[in-house]
């Protein structure tokens, strides 16, 4: 049952109104001034407000304002109901953000026809967040389907996939192996901001940007790469609303990643980059071999060599990982995760 909250300081209307929506069967709740209507609508937390506009303590136009500058309230549906026609009126209302403006005296069909489609249109709003709120395995599944057709390619450790500065022409999804996306300063010191796993893909930044490669991405290792020609993958998105939404919550992922990455850069001790960055290129399973080159790992801590095979050291002697033939094993993985600062 939808919730209803009637703000109308005159008695009579209020109650008649809230009989009418009650017959209509919704939970109705009145308020009698602008101020009682704030805090209901705060703590009630309606589908849809219905509001006077003149009211004493504070009027319909404030009453709007405040709610919609409040998170918790900010996108209730809200209707004005006011006997004030003139066209600055309604013009007034609609700039603050109200959802439709209805004079009195109103009919009560038109009035529940009103708030019928204010509501459905609501819930066609908010019902494609819940069908995109589909697990990374099954958003996978279907990309495998729609791309699997698509040739794959055989990369040699060390090999660049693409250099920065290049033109996008391939969506690249990793079948085996794994690969780093890196930088390099004019110096040519590197820094890794991604590492790329099995079925996960990259490359789609430039495609959608439609602009050149920002970082190189090489092989970390012998990988088998799949390649979907960058305007297959473009039909795909605009025709698959999961693949859009999916390849849109990725792009803001790792955006925040990298932020998060570059405030570990700036203030996190060389202790704390070095545990992260061992956690990070194990990925889900910790306790896998890690076999990666004390370059790549430097890389991806952010710091030099010289430095990160010290850490390592310290690491190994305090029980928190092993270092048998250049392979690391994580012993403890809380203990890396909640490495001091």
């Amino acid at each position: 049952m939808k919730k209803l909250l009637v703000i109308e300081d005159n008695h009579e209307i209020r109650d008649n109104l809230c009989e009418l929506l009650e017959l209509a069967d919704y939970e109705v709740h009145g308020a009698e001034d602008g101020k009682e209507g704030i805090e209901k609508a705060t703590t009630l937390q309606p589908d849809l407000i219905l509001c006077d506009v003149m009211m004493p303590v504070v009027d319909g136009y404030g009453v709007l304002k405040i709610l919609r500058e409040r998170e918790i309230t900010s996108r209730i549906p809200f209707i004005f109901l006011t006997a004030k026609g003139e066209k600055q009126d309604f013009r007034k209302g609609m700039t603050l953000g109200a959802d439709d403006y209805i004079p009195k005296p109103y009919d009560d069909t038109e009035l529940l026809e009103t708030i019928r489609v204010r509501l459905d249109k609501t819930e066609s709003i908010l019902r494609p967040k819940s069908t995109m709120i589909k697990s990374k395995e099954s958003i996978n599944r279907i990309f495998e389907q729609k791309t699997g057709q698509y040739e794959t390619r055989l990369y040699n450790s060390k090999e660049f996939i693409y250099k920065s500065g290049s033109k996008p022409h391939w969506l690249y999804v990793v079948v085996t192996g794994m690969v780093k996306l890196c930088k390099s300063n004019e110096y040519g010191k590197e820094i890794i901001t991604k590492i790329i796993r099995p079925g996960e893909s990259f490359g789609y930044h430039a495609i959608l940007d439609d602009k050149f490669y920002e970082e190189n991405a090489i092989a970390l290792g012998d990988c088998e790469i799949r390649l979907i020609p960058s305007q297959d993958f473009t039909l795909m998105i605009h025709n698959d609303q999961d693949l859009s939404n999916y390849f849109v919550t990725e792009i803001i992922q790792n955006a925040k990643e990298c932020q998060n990455q570059l405030l570990e850069l700036a203030y996190s001790s060389v202790r704390k980059k070095v545990a992260n960055a061992l956690l990070r290129y194990a990925g889900e399973d910790v306790h896998a071999d890690l076999r990666v080159s004390r370059d790549d790992l430097a890389a991806l801590a952010g710091t030099a060599k010289e430095t990160l095979v010290r850490t390592l050291k310290d690491f190994k002697n305090e029980g928190l990982i092993t270092i048998e033939n250049s392979v690391i094993d994580i012993v403890d993985e809380n203990r890396l995760r909640d490495m001091s600062n």
